[in-house]
């Protein structure tokens, strides 16, 4: 599985880490994707500080951390 932040976003997110006065090296970005009816897929961003699961995939992007649930692995491709 592949996830890309741009510098910029990965920087923003440092940013509202700290502004949040959340811990830098125990806090990720949890991506999370849900199937939709009508409307298509739902995506679900947050910042969290559990550790990763059995299912979860741990990418690492500019410094940010990023946790993928492998179970919800059925993103949509673009061609």
């Amino acid at each position: 599985m592949s996830i890309t932040l741009t510098e910029l976003a990965a920087n923003k997110i440092k940013e509202i880490i700290k502004e949040q006065s959340l811990p830098s090296e125990q806090t990720k970005l949890r991506v999370a994707v849900k199937g939709g009816g009508c409307s298509g897929f739902s995506y679900m961003l947050d910042l969290t500080e559990e550790v990763a699961g059995e299912t979860d995939e741990e990418l690492d992007c500019h410094g940010i951390k990023i946790l993928v649930d492998n179970k919800e692995h059925a993103l949509p491709q673009r061609d």
